[in-house]
């Protein structure tokens, strides 16, 4: 049983030559050691996020696999169904699996372009089911009895039960030998190469607007948490078996748990490896902060969003201000870099009312972020124009309110551009505001350089120019 594995590609090509995959595609290397762990050990994973469509077709035509699993984010979800197109074109006879988050929330934009069956939500148990009843020539009589699928049946979409989810501590470590990780540059923010990333939790307990975590949501609880030990032992699998320099936990949100969190830093400190997180500024003590320090994490990101109080409250962020201030500085008293993550013109619905930022309440976030950098309570940020992804609150009243201009989803690159109209928001606003904050990350890459990724340092570099254009029109 040949089983090959891709992350769908893009089908356009970035604009300043930066890479489009900073990560290896953790999803699909769980899956493959969940399906190593069964007994299927003929598993190929293919990244077309960074080896492109082209390549992606001719590998999988080389390797005229039994069965294809495909994970598509909104982002690629235009090119996994040209791939799919083109698959049952040129590879007939394989059935394809398409899962991940546009797939959840989506799953006929993938049926309609000749994919067999859609996974929802965590794949991992629910494609080790599909690949058994394939195996079997029980498809598709038995298709009905899996758990967490969508499938066609006479043209009409069927759903099944969805799947109870799994205990994360039972899913053996991402099979990371089946690429090389070494290839990916990792984070904009990075002291050390190579460097990789892990993932300490699955889901998020919190319930903010804009968040779009359909895998995660589909199970109950939607939040879980692995054993701080477990952790360790992957954190030293990566720095002595894959010689890794740096870590990155780019779970949802590190601190939901003080208590755990507390443990599962010091678990990482004992690797004795340079790491960073993302966390709320709100559940930030200073022990979490001395412990955070001495286990090595040198940088956190911070999930601020805007400048706005009305907005926080209306988007459901549960922080206010003073909350945010108040982590930072316990953050930079042990000396720990901090990003700020900030978006502009905010969304959001309330008693059927549509509520959002304007000009003037995204330039005060504009402020806010200055001010921040001012007082040095952050020492970089990131600023995205608000994206209503689908699976989010933010998506069906975008949808609700006509506010999507365009359906394109692979152009919905959160950093250059604004896939809504809102009322009194004019195009030229919108490009006041990038520039504005394009202008400021220039002055905090400069004063931040020695925490750069040299990998990233170029296309950025070129990114950034070109944005600055923007500022001689104002």
């Amino acid at each position: 049983m040949k089983i090959l594995l891709i992350n769908a590609p893009p089908i356009r090509e970035a604009i300043f030559g930066e890479p489009q995959a900073i990560y290896p595609p953790l999803g699909l290397l769980y899956i493959a050691s969940y399906l190593r762990e069964n007994g299927y050990s003929e598993i190929c994973v293919i990244d077309g996020a960074r080896v492109g469509l082209r390549k992606t077709l001719v590998k999988v035509k080389r390797e005229k696999p039994d069965i294809i699993g495909i994970s598509s984010t909104t982002w690629s979800s235009s090119g996994a169904t040209l791939l799919i197109k083109l698959i049952k074109k040129e590879v007939k006879e394989s059935l394809i699996v398409v899962g991940g988050p546009h797939a959840t929330i989506l799953p006929e934009d993938f049926l309609k372009a000749g994919a067999d069956v859609v996974v929802r939500g965590e794949g991992e148990e629910t494609f080790l089911e599909i690949v058994r009843c394939f195996e079997k020539g029980a498809l598709p009589k038995e298709i009905g009895n899996i758990r967490g699928i969508v499938y066609l049946r006479k043209g009409k979409l069927v759903s099944t039960l969805p799947r109870r989810p799994l205990d994360v501590d039972s899913i053996p470590f991402p099979s990371r030998d089946l690429v090389d990780i070494k290839k990916y540059p990792g984070l904009y923010w990075s002291k050390y190469q190579p460097e990789t990333y892990i993932l300490t939790s699955r889901g998020c307990p919190f319930s903010c607007f804009f968040c779009s975590n359909p895998v995660w949501r589909s199970t109950i609880p939607s939040y879980r948490v692995r054993n701080p030990e477990n952790i360790r032992k992957e954190v030293e699998a990566l720095k002595y078996r894959f010689g890794m320099k740096e870590i990155g936990d780019e779970s949802d949100t590190f601190n939901v748990n003080l208590k755990w969190a507390k443990e599962v830093s010091k678990e990482i400190g004992k690797v004795g490896i340079p790491w960073k997180v993302q966390i709320r500024a709100d559940k930030v003590d200073t022990e979490f902060a001395r412990i955070l320090s001495r286990s090595g994490c040198w940088l956190v990101r911070i999930g601020i969003e805007s400048g706005n109080q009305e907005t926080l409250d209306g988007i459901g962020k549960m922080i206010d201000l003073k909350m945010v201030e108040r982590g930072l500085k316990k953050l930079k008293k042990f000396e720990i870099s901090t990003v700020g993550l900030f978006m502009g013109f905010n969304a959001w619905e309330d008693n059927g009312r549509l509520f959002y930022e304007d000009y003037r309440r995204t330039l005060n976030t504009i402020k806010f972020i200055r001010y921040l950098l001012k007082k040095r309570l952050l020492d970089s940020f990131s600023f995205s124009l608000t994206t209503p992804f689908p699976g989010s609150k933010l998506y069906e009243t975008a949808v609700k309110f006509n506010l999507i201009i365009d359906y394109n989803f692979e152009r919905w690159n959160p950093s250059s551009y604004f896939v809504m109209k809102l009322p009194n928001v004019s195009k030229d606003e919108v490009e006041k505001i990038k520039a504005f904050a394009t202008y400021l990350q220039a002055k905090t890459m400069l004063s931040f350089r020695k925490s750069i990724n040299p990998r990233l340092i170029k296309p950025y570099l070129k990114k950034i120019l070109f944005m600055i254009d923007y500022l001689r029109k104002w």
